[in-house]
């Protein structure tokens, strides 16, 4: 689902719908076009004719319209802090965001056995397998999807009410696309960011690419706790707790040593945006 492994299904898409186009007119369109993405498109398209649209003054960045938080949250602590939020957010349908598919099957088997209904997508599950669990979340069948960045590419639901990065992405255009997700249409939406020890440069490129600092969000009630005994880091991406089969949620960044103290975590400053402590707007482009 990540990294390297993009180019690849892109390029295995691409390979299949173009094998024999017959006579045809090809309209490349992306609302963020990378290098890979240029790349791409080229190998497919003869004397392309490029066409960039700005947005207007009255026709702001589907980000600018979401209400956006981040929380400093420990990686044994995510789950814990998932369910208090979804608990007080009662969203009317939600999307969270992980890293990986192994990340996001493990969070969807922990939270339908805690009795919140959710579906996961990825890109492991077949065509027909995913048309089933779109389908169902389009009909409030349940009201929790957990999705990787590849799987919900082409996700058009437009009652989306609140986005939630489990993990934050490496990428942050990949942020401007899920948090694309909610606020369509006049409507309002939410997204919240879960940030943990070592990814603040993270926040950062998310917070100088929208060109608007993330406050951190508050939380009645909540009290981190410090890293269990048993807490153990498996491969960047995905940590566990017991051994290989438990622990759900990922973080690029090490694990801090068992006798560092819980609490409390560097300052929101440390964690996010770069731009002074008085939190003023700062112009980044």
């Amino acid at each position: 689902d990540r990294g390297g492994n993009n180019d690849r299904h892109h390029d295995e898409d691409a390979d299949h719908h173009v094998e024999d186009p017959g006579g045809h007119q090809t309209i490349f369109v992306s609302a963020t076009i990378s290098d890979e993405i240029e790349r791409l498109g080229r190998r497919y398209m003869r004397e392309p004719v490029e066409k960039l649209i700005a947005p207007g003054a009255n026709d702001k960045p589907t980000v600018e319209k979401v209400e956006q938080f981040f929380f400093a949250v420990e990686p044994w602590d995510k789950y814990r802090l998932l369910k208090k939020l979804l608990d007080r957010e009662n969203p009317d349908l939600a999307i969270v965001f992980c890293r990986t598919k192994r990340g996001a099957e493990k969070l969807a088997a922990r939270l339908h056995a805690d009795g919140i209904e959710c579906r996961e997508i990825h890109g492991n599950l077949n065509q027909s397998k995913r048309d089933s669990v779109m389908q169902g979340f389009r009909k409030g069948k349940f009201d929790v999807l957990i999705a990787t960045d590849l799987a919900s590419r082409g996700i058009d639901v437009a009652d989306i009410s609140h986005i939630i990065n489990y993990d934050i992405p490496d990428d942050p255009e990949a942020y401007v696309h899920r948090v694309g997700r909610t606020a369509r249409m006049g409507a309002e939406g939410k997204a919240y960011t879960f940030v943990s020890r070592g990814q603040g440069d993270e926040l950062t490129k998310v917070e100088n690419l929208i060109n608007m600092v993330i406050p951190q969000g508050q939380l009645e009630g909540w009290e981190p706790k410090p890293q269990p005994s048993d807490w153990k880091e498996g491969k960047p991406g995905v940590e566990r707790q017991g051994g290989p089969g438990g622990g759900f949620g990922s973080s690029s960044a090490p694990s801090p040593a068992s006798t560092h103290p819980a609490t409390p975590l560097p300052p929101p400053r440390r964690l996010g945006s770069k731009l002074p402590l008085g939190r003023r707007h700062k112009r980044l482009r």
